[in-house]
C-alpha cells in the first residue's frame, strides 16, 4: 500500500492486545469542520494474525478535541474480524464521517477480543483516496 508518511498511524505494528496507534494525526483546523472530500482509514495486515483461541480484532478510528485523547469518540469502526480472516495482504478501508465539531485529532485503536493474539501486524494510514 502506498501512503503519505504524514498520514501514517502505524507502520507494521504488532497487535497482541487492545491498544491505540503509535501516531496521532491532526486533520484540518478549527472552523473548517465538515469540509472537503471524505477521509478513509486504511488498514493492511502485514503479518497474519494468530491466537491460541478464537480471537477477533475490531479496527476503530477515534477522534478527539485534544491530542492526549482525554475523551476519545469513536468516529468509525469495523465489526469484529476473526483471526482466520486477518491474513497477510488483507486491506480494510473505513470511511470516516466528516467532522461535526472540533474533534481534529485522529488515531487508530485496535480492540482484541477473546485474545490475546500471539502474532499479527498492521499498517494503518489516513487517506483521501478509497
Amino acid at each position: 500500500m502506498r501512503y503519505d508518511a504524514a498520514l501514517l498511524l502505524d507502520d507494521d505494528a504488532a497487535i497482541t492486545v487492545s491498544r491505540a496507534s503509535t501516531n496521532v494525526i491532526k486533520v484540518g483546523t478549527t472552523g473548517n469542520k465538515g469540509e472537503g472530500s471524505p477521509v478513509y482509514a486504511k488498514f493492511q495486515v502485514t503479518e497474519a494474525f494468530t491466537a491460541a483461541g478464537a480471537a477477533t480484532l475490531t479496527l476503530v478510528v477515534q477522534k478527539s478535541t485534544d491530542e492526549a485523547f482525554s475523551s476519545p469518540i469513536v468516529a468509525v469502526q469495523s465489526g469484529a474480524i476473526g483471526k482466520a480472516d486477518l491474513v497477510a495482504g488483507k486491506t480494510i478501508s473505513l470511511v470516516i464521517p466528516k467532522a461535526e465539531s472540533d474533534e481534529l485529532y485522529y488515531r487508530a485503536y485496535y480492540t482484541v477480543g477473546t485474545g490475546p493474539m500471539t502474532a499479527g501486524k498492521i499498517l494503518s494510514v489516513l487517506d483521501r483516496n478509497q
